[in-house]
């Protein structure tokens, strides 16, 4: 991924390449950064902590929207296993146990 404009946490060195590739871990752990990095200067600025409970509670519930209008219905029968063993093959082939 290369970043076109300025970076912002989301589109820095820390996801471009590496091992951060794909790692929903790291993206995760560094839209947490961000907004922690944003709400500590309004809570020094004396913003109450329940604006960012009920902004975080609006963010998720449009999340959850997005998510789902793209996510896909995955259709498998329990008797075959295997399409689901290759799919946990895959999501797991890049982890070290």
């Amino acid at each position: 991924m290369v970043a076109t404009g300025p970076q912002t946490p989301l589109s820095g060195p820390e996801l471009q390449g590496g091992s951060h590739r794909g790692d929903s871990q790291s993206i995760g752990g560094v839209l947490a950064r961000a907004l922690l990095e944003k709400a500590e200067p309004l809570l020094d600025g004396e913003i109450l902590l329940i604006s960012f409970s009920d902004g975080y509670r609006q963010a998720a519930a449009i999340a959850i929207k997005q998510l789902d209008k793209i996510g896909e219905t995955f259709h498998f029968d329990p008797n075959n296993r295997e399409p689901l063993t290759q799919t946990a093959t895959t999501a797991l082939g890049s982890k070290v146990f």
